[in-house]
């Protein structure tokens, strides 16, 4: 039994003195050949041939296969070299340094992102503080001032204007908005069910339509494609039904104009605001007004001259761009149409949007064509710098631009009919 013990003892002895060197002259037995000249022939050739990469500078003994085929694994190829020169990497250069310095410049890269995100989230969260104090602050005097009830008497005032301009409180324009717009047509209640019934009748007597009644099919196909994010007035949306009866509604009140695509636009923006008889008591209202009446009816003689008329002001505010727009033959028929039919809706956020609409209301065609420039003048750098596919693209989906940045922009393009005699002999055209 002691004989047993001091052998296991020494076992373990021999165990824990195991290292590296040990592992190799192991390995040895195994990879090298029992010819001791084949051994050596071997060790040259291997020798020659880590050589001829200028990576191996001492002869490494045939008896070292470990270290042998670490040589070879860790020995930079022509093909690794090539590699690197393809990433920018200069041949010979430490992988391990390279890779270093490309995570600290990705590190760089990522934290410099990180700090504009946080600045323009801190910019966003200042101008929606700035917006709210704005709108509080002209609600307040909305309702000190009762301005609706006096307001034939004191729509041409100076300080009404000025109000405007700074943007109706929403809920202020579920009322302001029937009363800027007025109702010339004296529309009531009553009057708009029986359009919606009749509107019904005509979509069952398929093929007898007056005028162009048959427009009502294109109300359906349309809608879907009408503020498809805001999920309102999708086919399973709260708001579907509405939006459906306020356009079939007026197609059966002016079946000499129909549905035009656009018009699902405009509807939808008023939905958002007031219920259902007065958004189509404002639609109707603000179609019958002269140019968007001519619009509405494509009228291309009206349309003609409105856009002979922007193309005009572009070239005295926006002379630049005036030039390249002309030059690469693109048309203020192309971009303004869309403008015009939407009233901007699709191009700008909904907060802008009917910002905008409380001065077009208030102003008409005026603050529709100052928009106009004011948009292409904040993007007309970009526009400057681009090929023809990527202007036509900029035009038509504008990217999101600052409410405040925009309306400052809008104010130092004033249109004065006294020194503008084009603008003033359109105008005129409107009022006959």
């Amino acid at each position: 039994l002691l004989f047993m013990a001091e052998g296991v003892r020494e076992s373990m002895e021999s165990m824990m003195n195991f290292n590296q060197d040990s592992l190799e002259d192991i390995t040895n037995e195994l990879f090298v050949s029992e010819d001791d000249e084949n051994r050596n022939s071997s060790a040259a050739n291997g020798n020659s041939a880590l050589k001829d990469r200028g990576v191996v500078e001492e002869e490494i003994p045939s008896w070292r296969p470990l270290k042998r085929i670490l040589a070879k694994v860790r020995a930079p190829t022509p093909e690794i070299e090539a590699n690197k020169a393809s990433h920018g990497i200069k041949p010979g250069t430490d992988i391990s340094e390279e890779t270093k310095k490309r995570q600290a410049e990705y590190e760089a890269m990522v934290r410099n992102f990180e700090a504009k995100e946080k600045m323009k989230e801190k910019k966003q969260a200042q101008m929606r503080e700035m917006r709210e104090k704005r709108i509080e602050e002209c609600k307040r005097i909305w309702i000190d001032t009762d301005l609706l009830a006096c307001w034939e008497q004191r729509k041409t005032t100076k300080k009404t204007q000025e109000l405007i301009f700074k943007g109706i409180p929403p809920r202020i324009r579920t009322k302001a908005w029937p009363v800027i717009l007025g109702n010339k047509l004296q529309l009531t209640s009553e009057l708009f069910d029986i359009y919606v019934a009749q509107a019904r009748r005509m979509q069952e007597m398929q093929g007898q339509e007056i005028g162009k009644e048959g427009s009502l099919k294109v109300i359906e196909l349309d809608l879907p494609r009408t503020f498809p994010a805001l999920s309102f007035f999708q086919p399973d949306g709260p708001m579907h039904a509405q939006l459906r009866q306020v356009l079939e509604a007026y197609v059966s009140y002016r079946p000499d104009i129909g549905y035009v695509q656009g018009m699902s636009f405009l509807a939808s923006m008023l939905l958002l605001v007031m219920d259902t008889f007065d958004s189509f008591k404002c639609l109707a209202n603000l179609l019958n007004r002269p140019f968007f009446m001519g619009f509405f009816r494509m009228d291309m003689d009206h349309i003609d001259k409105f856009v002979d008329l922007f193309e005009h002001l572009l070239s005295i505010h926006l002379p630049n761009l005036y030039s390249y727009l002309t030059n690469h033959g693109i048309s203020a028929h192309i971009y303004a149409m869309d403008w015009v039919l939407t009233l901007f809706s699709k191009t700008l956020s909904l907060d802008t949007t009917s910002r905008l609409w409380d001065n077009i209301f208030y102003e008409g065609e005026i603050f529709l064509l100052r928009t106009g420039l004011a948009l292409l003048s904040l993007n007309e750098e970009e526009l400057l710098g681009c090929q023809y596919d990527n202007a036509m693209l900029l035009l038509t989906h504008f990217p999101d631009h600052d409410e405040e940045e925009l309306f400052n922009t809008i104010k130092t393009i004033p249109l004065n009919t006294k020194t503008d005699k084009k603008l003033e002999e359109y105008l005129n055209t409107l009022s006959v």
